[in-house]
């Protein structure tokens, strides 16, 4: 047998042993990682009736009220009505006022029933954990002085999310987040002194806001991102991400060598 046959052969043992020995552990980690992360997971039911009540929660109603000034023209409301108390919510405005229902509102206005959810634990289905359920109205607003329908979606940086959380109790409890940037990007508004963005916190990976915000987002135009909590970072697997990238790009190579055909010499 030729030495460099015998090297290659060697080589494969190595390699394919060191990528066998990785992925025992590798597995190990990701399995621990599932049970004790406790991330969050989410189930959304759109509310598209004007007028809605749900479990424990007071009936709320949305009105359509057309806006006023200098943003008249991108810009209107959204009348909520909860529990004897009047919100009034800033909303892109619609192609026509009135309308039975929210849907001409798709990509700019949701009203959202929202359940944590959990594996069951007899077919592993999602089911619903009790005592969870939040009722949630998101608006999606672009940045002054663009267009929403051309500039303003694009310049998605600058979108705002408004939360309106309605209580049991008969609360509206409104918060703001807008879009997370890249750290340097994120560096650079922390310098920006005259931005009113730096005032707002960005949305949060697995947060109840970060979901509901999706359903807001334009479908032609979702930003791509990854979360980086996931069973697969490299913070989770450690050495055994390297060591098994190694070892089967070695075993890989080492056994094209072996089964390569003999070179006839002359």
């Amino acid at each position: 047998m030729e030495r460099s046959r015998k090297v290659a052969i060697v080589g494969t043992l190595i390699f394919g042993a060191c990528f066998v020995g990785a992925m025992r552990p590798m597995v190990e980690r990701v399995r621990a990682f599932n049970a004790e992360a406790g991330l969050a997971r989410f189930h959304a039911e759109v509310l598209n009736a004007r007028r809605t009540q749900i479990g424990v929660f007071p009936e709320f109603s949305l009105t359509d009220v057309p806006g006023q000034g200098p943003r008249a023209e991108f810009e209107s409301f959204l009348r909520l009505e909860y529990a004897g108390r009047e919100v009034m919510i800033p909303v892109k405005r619609p192609p026509a006022f009135d309308v039975p229902n929210l849907g001409m509102y798709e990509e700019w206005v949701k009203a959202l029933a929202v359940n944590r959810v959990e594996p069951g634990p007899q077919t592993g289905a999602a089911t619903a954990v009790p005592g969870t359920e939040q009722l949630l109205i998101v608006s999606r607003r672009t940045p002054d002085g663009y267009d929403p329908e051309s500039w303003g979606s694009v310049r998605r940086d600058d979108w705002v999310f408004d939360f309106y959380r309605l209580m049991p109790d008969g609360e509206v409890r409104v918060s703001q987040r807008r879009w997370p940037r890249g750290r340097r990007a994120e560096a650079r508004l922390a310098e920006e002194a005259g931005n009113p963005l730096r005032e707002i916190e960005p949305l949060k990976e697995r947060t109840i806001e970060y979901f509901a915000a999706m359903h807001v987002i334009p479908k032609l135009n979702v930003p791509r991102h990854k979360f980086d909590d996931t069973a697969l970072s490299p913070a989770v697997l450690g050495w055994t991400l390297p060591v098994s990238m190694l070892g089967l790009l070695g075993f890989t190579a080492s056994l094209v060598f072996v089964i390569a055909p003999k070179r006839r010499r002359e």
